[in-house]
């Protein structure tokens, strides 16, 4: 019953943070969009442009080898350390509407969480009584099968 009340309770919770994409800022959807914008095209850079922002360095190289991880000498040149930056950053651009998010939903959450609380013992026995009271349905009475009945055998 426990588990039930927890998947019961998560939905139910579920419920309130949902956010319609119009109930957010103009301004914290357009960073969101920029942020994924920015976060597919470093993706794209990182494919079709990987020579241009990565030195060539074999698995089998060795290791010791490098005298950086930054440089000519290393694995990442300047502009792959552009790149790399820039998609961590778009990252922030997330983490505004995350927080926007927690902040707008907090008190509704907060809420309904007391809610929840306060009908946790009734909503497990009356949980309960309907488990103990289940029947399984009925069947409508078929016919046995038979499995079909094989040929003859071919005799002489």
């Amino acid at each position: 019953v426990d588990l039930e009340w927890l998947d019961y309770r998560s939905a139910e919770l579920k419920k309130e943070v949902q956010v319609s994409w119009h109930s957010v800022p103009r301004i914290v959807r357009t960073l969101y969009i920029l942020g994924a914008g920015i976060h597919i095209a470093s993706g794209h850079a990182l494919w079709w442009a990987y020579e241009t922002l990565f030195n060539h360095f074999e698995v089998s190289d060795d290791f010791a080898s490098l005298e950086s991880w930054y440089g000519d000498k290393g694995i990442v040149n300047f502009l792959g350390v552009i790149l790399l930056v820039t998609y961590l950053g778009a990252w922030l651009l997330y983490a505004q509407f995350w927080v926007w998010r927690r902040v707008t939903t907090r008190a509704p959450l907060h809420k309904k969480q007391k809610e929840l609380d306060e009908v946790e013992t009734a909503w497990k026995e009356e949980w309960l009584q309907m488990a103990r009271s289940w029947t399984p349905p009925e069947s409508q009475h078929q016919e046995p099968r038979h499995p079909p009945k094989s040929p003859k055998p071919f005799c002489h």
